[in-house]
C-alpha cells in the first residue's frame, strides 16, 4: 500500500499527498512523524490543495510537533485567502485588523473579512456588519450593515438574528 502512496505522490497527486500527511499525523499505518506529515501538507499545498492549509496552520501556529512558527503560518494563511479559500480570507482578515502576530492593517483586513462575506462566510457577514456600525477601521454605514446582518440571518447565524433584531 505504501508503495501505491509513494508512487501517486511522486506522480504529483495532491491528495495522496494530503493523505499521507494525514496517516503521519495520526500514525495511521506509519509511524507518527509530524514534521514528516507537515511537510507532506506543504507539498499539498504546493500543488493546490488548498484544503491542507487547516492542518499546516494550526500545526506551525500552534507548535503541533513541530517548533511554533506564526508569522510563517500566517503567510500560509494568507497564501490560501488569496487563492480564494473563504475560511482563510476571514481570518487572515481578522488577523490584519488586530494586529495579532503580524503588523495591523484594518483597511487590508476589512477587504478580505468583506470578501469571505461575500463569498457566503456567515462569520464573515456578522463581522463586517458589526465592523460597519462601529466604524471600527470603516465608516460608519447602518445600511449596509442591515444588509449584512439579514444575509447571516438567512443563514440561521444567530448572533446576527439578535444584532439585525436591534437595528
Amino acid at each position: 500500500m505504501l508503495k501505491l502512496i509513494k508512487e501517486k505522490i511522486d506522480e504529483g497527486c495532491a491528495p495522496t499527498m494530503a493523505s499521507y500527511a494525514q496517516m503521519l499525523y495520526e500514525g495511521d499505518c506509519v509511524p507518527v512523524n509530524k514534521k514528516e506529515a507537515l511537510r507532506y501538507y506543504k507539498m499539498a499545498f504546493d500543488f493546490g490543495l488548498t484544503s491542507v492549509i487547516n492542518n499546516i496552520f494550526i500545526m506551525m501556529f500552534n507548535g503541533d510537533g513541530i517548533p511554533e512558527n506564526k508569522p510563517e503560518a500566517l503567510r500560509y494563511l494568507k497564501i490560501a485567502a488569496d487563492r480564494g479559500d473563504v475560511v482563510s480570507m476571514s481570518h487572515y482578515g481578522m488577523y490584519l485588523c488586530k494586529g495579532e502576530y503580524i503588523s495591523a492593517d484594518k483597511k487590508e483586513g476589512i477587504k478580505y473579512i468583506k470578501m469571505a462575506a461575500d463569498k457566503g462566510d456567515v462569520n464573515s457577514m456578522h463581522n463586517y456588519a458589526c465592523m460597519l456600525i462601529n466604524g471600527n477601521g470603516i465608516t460608519l454605514n447602518y445600511k449596509e450593515a442591515l444588509i449584512y446582518f439579514k444575509m447571516a440571518v438567512d443563514k440561521g447565524f444567530s448572533d446576527s438574528m439578535v444584532s439585525y433584531g436591534e437595528m
